[in-house]
């Protein structure tokens, strides 16, 4: 095969080339098959039996024009140099090569449809290598911040990222019994609970809302992860070690010190939770957002403006990735981007709660999302004369 050094057309992996003494050979697979009448034949004088026939009966026209090109006398020059040696070569190499490149083109357009075709995977949140670190090195994270920054998707994605293949998830801590160790029913059945799956076959446990726990109860958690061993229902097992692959992960709304102004029904935990977990914070990643608004930059610009202005109008609201996509939904209705605000970000607001907010905006005021803010003063307003 080293022989066949002059290319004369490729594609699919399949090459035909010729050699010195100008044999031409088809090369599939690393081995050569000398071409007689457009039938590759092996050593042996097989004749080669593939879908790579097809493939090379396409090429050989296109080889042969580059191998007459190789082997074609041509008139000498004057003082009898090779020159016309070296024409014929270049001739031959440069159809060569507008063939491979023809080839090339076909490649990546064959690269990109594949590449359209597969599923868009969503952005990973800043925080996401952090939390992957701790969790490898046997340190629990506790996501916290406001509603609907991706806590819970996050979770998931780290469990995605572990080739977990068990994710659960459950709300707080109130009662071990019923969150944790699980129990035996009047018929001796015992009722698992997902700790108990996670704990003994691997997986990952999200405890949301974990800072509505009490803490007694959670205390059970950080017994189990500071020793490892956990004691079920003797129905279940009884002392079970911990599977190597649980993994547990906190989320709440608050850095586990208690309620705040926003969030009322908040518990603070006490200090070995606060030391078994290490608080990650979730704020609003703009990259996401940017990716949930398909580009909408106004549309993103506003939603962070509109955020300083409730808490500066001291209006308890929300503008979550959640409102995002109901915006960027809602828009493709038939409707007016007014009553698209109403629907998707407002909310439950009465007219003076968004008026408060839009006269706390510092945003730009130009923007077409805080004009049409404006609008759902009015629409709200209209719609509460309704019910007078």
């Amino acid at each position: 095969m080293k022989n066949y050094k002059h290319i004369l057309a490729m594609k699919d992996g399949v090459i035909i080339a010729a050699d010195d003494n100008r044999n031409i050979a088809a090369i599939v697979n690393g081995k050569a098959y000398s071409v007689r009448d457009y039938r590759p034949i092996d050593e042996d004088g097989r004749q080669l039996r593939a879908d790579n026939q097809y493939t090379i009966q396409q090429l050989l026209p296109t080889a042969r024009e580059a191998f007459t090109m190789l082997k074609t006398p041509t008139e000498p020059v004057k003082d009898g140099s090779e020159f016309d040696e070296m024409a014929r070569r270049l001739q031959a190499t440069e159809l060569i090569k507008a063939n491979m490149e023809r080839e090339l083109e076909a490649m990546k357009k064959e690269l990109a449809e594949f590449k359209a075709k597969q599923p868009k995977q969503p952005k990973q949140h800043e925080a996401f290598g952090d939390c992957l670190f701790m969790l490898t090195h046997g340190i629990a994270p506790y996501l916290y911040g406001p509603a609907g920054t991706g806590k819970s998707f996050l979770a998931k994605q780290l469990a995605d990222n572990l080739g977990l293949a068990r994710f659960e998830q459950i709300s707080g801590v109130r009662d071990a019994i019923t969150d944790l160790t699980g129990y035996t029913d009047a018929n001796g059945v015992y009722q698992s609970t997902a700790f108990y799956r996670c704990w003994k076959n691997g997986g990952m446990l999200l405890i949301d809302e974990m800072d509505t726990s009490v803490s007694q109860e959670l205390a059970a958690v950080n017994n189990a992860l500071a020793n490892g061993i956990y004691c079920f229902p003797e129905a279940a097992g009884g002392m079970i070690k911990r599977h190597p692959d649980c993994y547990i992960i906190g989320s709440g709304n608050t850095i586990m010190r208690g309620a705040d102004a926003e969030y009322t029904g908040r518990e603070a935990l006490d200090i070995s939770s606060c030391d078994r977990f290490i608080p990650v914070r979730c704020h609003y990643d703009k990259e996401i957002e940017l990716e949930l608004a398909e580009g909408d930059t106004e549309l993103v610009n506003f939603i962070h403006e509109y955020r300083k202005a409730y808490q500066s109008a001291g209006v308890s609201t929300l503008a979550s990735y959640r409102a995002i996509i109901k915006i960027v939904t809602m828009r493709k209705a038939d409707i007016t981007l007014a009553k698209v605000l109403m629907y998707g970000l407002t909310g439950v607001l009465n007219s003076d709660d968004i008026h408060y907010i839009a006269n706390s905006y510092t945003g730009d005021r130009d923007n077409r999302y805080f004009k049409a803010l404006m609008e759902t003063v009015k629409l709200v307003k209209a719609e509460e004369g309704k019910d007078k």
